[in-house]
């Protein structure tokens, strides 16, 4: 009985420290944003580690500590296969702090990475920002009182008014204004009374189809409009 507890014990033993199970192949799901290399070099995994030796916390730590890595795990698929599996942030907006300087922030107001093209084109975008507005750093909480405004917003109204929207001036959250593509310029003011603001805005624009160019919101219980 003693020699198969030892004979057990070793053999375990040796079979950890040995290269049997060693990882050959890494495979990333779960991304959009960030590519499976990108993935693979924050996650750092050694080249001769084997399924048994590996240190799947640091993984992980290494991995949460990206800013658009939102949670991360790792499973291990024998005999030489581990998954990556990746929950992104969601981008909120891309911010144009200047002419030349745009970054992609997250819905819950996280500074995610600078934009490029792509994320200027196919996401929403917040422009007019404060002129004090300090300068953004990956994974730190963006703190603008305006820009988390206009993302508060674009989480409450509905699909429909989102997808009329152009663009969100934001410069304070009393000053944030919704540009719509049809040129119309709403003042919106604070996330605050929502669907009382979206009914007016929908009024309105109904109304004096084609003929308005600026509705205020910010008193929901007395919109004002301009007329062309």
């Amino acid at each position: 009985a003693i020699a198969a507890v030892l004979v057990i014990v070793f053999g375990g033993i040796f079979i950890y420290r040995s290269d049997l199970f060693l990882i050959t192949n890494v495979q990333v799901e779960g991304t959009s944003h960030l590519t499976s290399q990108e993935i693979s070099t924050v996650a750092g995994v050694p080249e001769d580690a084997t399924l048994l030796r590996l240190d799947t916390a640091g993984i992980v730590k290494r991995l949460e500590g990206e800013a658009w890595v939102a949670h991360a795990e790792v499973h291990r698929v024998f005999p030489d296969r581990i998954v990556l599996s990746i929950e992104e942030h969601e981008a909120g907006a891309v911010v144009k702090i200047t002419d030349k300087k745009t970054w992609v922030v997250s819905k819950d107001g996280v500074w995610l990475s600078a934009a490029n093209a792509d994320d200027w084109k196919s996401e929403m975008r917040i422009v007019d920002v404060s002129a004090s507005l300090s300068a953004p750093v990956s994974g730190n909480d963006c703190g603008d009182g305006g820009i988390k405004n206009a993302l508060s917003v674009l989480e409450s109204i509905s699909p429909e008014l989102k997808d009329q929207i152009k663009s969100i001036s934001a410069e304070s959250s009393v000053k944030t204004s919704l540009n719509l593509k049809s040129g119309v310029t709403v003042a919106f003011g604070d996330s605050n009374d929502v669907e009382l603001k979206e009914a007016d805005i929908w009024g309105l624009l109904e109304k004096y189809e084609g003929k308005i160019s600026y509705i205020n919101v910010r008193v929901p219980a007395n919109p004002t409009f301009r007329t062309l």
